[in-house]
């Protein structure tokens, strides 16, 4: 996972990488609700994800647009899946209904 500094909002997270423990999370530049339904059908299989954005109302950039720059993005439904440890498991343009929970399946099965 990238590291990015945040500012505002909570002191427990000056970092994107903060934003990465203990579960997996699919964290964007900004909140995108349709991320967080696609989190909460895949909470219901069992399977321990959260939708989390770096820029949530206070909490935000510390370097506007560096995030973006970073990840190489340049849609706002684009995600990153990051995995417990930190390490980019997987990346995602668009929000087709059921892609989280669809690729967090055969990540399951595999393990």
């Amino acid at each position: 996972m990238p590291h990015g500094r945040l500012v505002g909002g909570s002191p427990d997270t000056p970092s994107t990488l903060d934003l990465v423990r203990p579960r997996l999370h699919a964290p964007r530049g900004e909140d995108s609700p349709e991320w967080r339904r696609q989190a909460a059908t895949a909470r219901g299989t069992g399977i321990p994800v959260e939708a989390r954005a770096p820029c949530d109302g206070a909490r935000r950039e510390a370097v506007p647009g560096g995030w973006a720059e970073i990840l190489g993005s340049a849609g706002p439904d684009e995600a990153v899946l990051v995995r417990p440890d930190g390490h980019v498991a997987r990346r995602a343009s668009g929000s087709s209904h059921g892609a989280l929970t669809e690729v967090l399946s055969r990540i399951r099965s595999t393990a």
